[in-house]
């Protein structure tokens, strides 16, 4: 997915008073939305965090498919829920790397580096 759009989302969780909720990224496409925490810590992200995002992706009345995704700095703990993607340093540091060197190339290097993300993702 590489989004048209780009952004953050927050807002009030429905059918509570005032208790907020916040998506760190969240990007559209005609057809999809990305939804996407980041957290910069020194310990791998628990799967409570992929439960309260997939919670949160929810709170969205959207009919649009959505796609859920974590970016990790310090990687993740077992049992993180199969629909949300996991993005540790390792594929941060892959897609700099080869965007650098498509850039280098004088290629628009998104289009092509978000195939090739996909297909290693598969």
């Amino acid at each position: 997915m590489l989004p048209d759009r780009v952004g953050k989302n927050w807002g009030k969780v429905p059918g509570t008073k005032d208790q907020p909720y916040e998506i760190d990224i969240l990007g559209e496409t005609a057809s999809e939305l990305l939804v996407m925490e980041c957290k910069w810590q020194n310990r791998p992200v628990n799967p409570s965090v992929g439960q309260a995002l997939l919670q949160k992706g929810e709170y969205l009345q959207d009919p649009r498919k959505k796609v859920y995704a974590i970016a990790s700095k310090s990687g993740f703990e077992r049992g993180m829920d199969e629909r949300v993607i996991q993005v540790g340093l390792p594929e941060m540091e892959w897609a700099l790397r080869l965007a650098k060197k498509i850039r280098n190339r004088g290629v628009s290097s998104i289009p092509v580096a978000e195939r090739l993300f996909v297909q290693v993702r598969s």
